[in-house]
């Protein structure tokens, strides 16, 4: 499935479900769907280190400035 150039295939892991959120937070078109994503965003890091949460950060960051570009 693809959303405005996405790849929003199911998560295989915890990182990657927590990428998913962060990229959906940020891209949300409403506030009730940022609102969402970034509770799930916050669930997923919550069972993660914090290296691995920094490093999901960098990664949606990476991938939407690529985006824009």
């Amino acid at each position: 499935i693809t959303k405005e150039g996405y790849n929003m295939n199911k998560p295989n892991n915890r990182y990657d479900a927590l990428t998913l959120a962060l990229e959906l937070a940020i891209t949300a078109k409403t506030d009730d769907g940022a609102f969402r994503a970034t509770s799930m965003a916050e669930e997923f890091a919550s069972t993660m280190s914090k290296s691995e949460v920094e490093r999901a950060k960098l990664e949606v960051k990476a991938k939407l400035n690529e985006a824009t570009t």
